[in-house]
């Protein structure tokens, strides 16, 4: 299939400019593919290149391309899929034709190497099964494990500021929460442990070994927002490699950050660092009053529509 795509002779484009689209662009090189440009559904990244080559915005690929070849870096290839057919692109390729063989630990990246091998594998995972659909797999389910949180950020878009007296949720019910959801799938890509702050629970880490302990279950992802620094014995149920830290860096709000990334490398915990660089407007809880064509719209270019959530004894 390699071959095939360098003697078609018309444009790669590698279809999602993330970091994922980066470890790809370094495989096609090294298979001697020449990558044409970079498309993503986010328009402020056509404002920069990645690997020193541009990135456009979907909307422009009819006007620029009669044809072209696509090789998806998206977790969520069908997405891509099928926004591509509706453009008239039937040409694409999963990125696990370059990226199964890739040792990523020999190159350097934008990003920490824990975090490249997290979303990698995220996408071969996400690839594979769409690829073989037999599966009941699931990318990633949130579970909430609090309502409470040290920071009070405006229009939150997990609506804490809606909880007029937020309450850490029943342990035992988050248990059987796990318990039945993981009788019925093959497979998680990833639980999200999420709260508000999770840190707020002093329960967490009887959540982290449950979930660690479920063979079923291949990454566990703690986001927090760098205020809390876990105890010992909780940081003890956490040295295990299915566990990522996603820290959200308010700045001087998180006024934590550093002493909780020197526990995390003190005892070998992978963790990413996202900076907050601007306010995401996630809408208010009104009465929009779209028909149903623009209600349609706002789903299909929503990045959460994919991810699902555990609250309450629900999904």
């Amino acid at each position: 299939a390699i071959e095939n795509i360098k003697r078609k002779g018309i444009p790669i484009i590698i279809f999602g400019a993330g970091i994922v689209g980066e470890v790809l662009f370094l495989a096609c090189c090294n298979a001697g593919i020449k990558v044409e440009c970079f498309c993503d559904n986010n328009i402020t990244k056509t404002k920069s290149t990645i690997c020193g080559v541009n990135i456009i915005h979907v909307q422009d690929l009819k006007t620029k391309y009669k044809d072209a070849h696509f090789i998806i870096s998206a977790a969520d290839i069908k997405d891509v899929v099928d926004q591509l057919d509706d453009l008239g692109f039937t040409k694409w390729y999963p990125s696990s034709l370059l990226l199964r063989n890739l040792d990523i630990y020999q190159y350097q990246f934008s990003a920490q190497v824990d975090f490249v091998e997290f979303a990698v594998s995220t996408c071969l995972l996400c690839h594979d099964s769409y690829m073989n659909p037999e599966k009941l797999f699931l990318r990633s389910v949130d579970i909430i494990i609090t309502e409470r949180c040290s920071l009070k950020c405006r229009d939150c878009s997990n609506l804490m500021q809606y909880y007029k007296k937020p309450k850490d949720c029943d342990i035992e019910e988050i248990m059987q929460s796990i318990d039945a959801l993981c009788n019925l799938i093959d497979e998680v890509n990833e639980f999200r442990v999420i709260g508000g702050e999770p840190f707020m629970n002093k329960e967490i880490h009887l959540v982290m070994k449950r979930l660690i302990d479920e063979p079923k279950v291949r990454r566990i992802v703690i986001y927090t927002n760098g205020t809390i620094v876990p105890k010992e014995d909780q940081i003890e149920y956490m040295k295990n490699n299915k566990v990522l830290f996603i820290i959200t860096d308010y700045g001087v709000l998180s006024r934590k950050l550093n002493i909780l990334t020197q526990l995390l490398r003190q005892n070998n915990i992978a963790y990413h660092i996202l900076k907050v660089e601007g306010w995401s407007d996630c809408a208010k809880i009104m009465r929009h009053q779209r028909n149903p064509e623009q209600q349609k719209k706002v789903f299909t270019d929503c990045c959460a529509k994919n991810l699902v959530t555990l609250s309450s004894g629900k999904l």
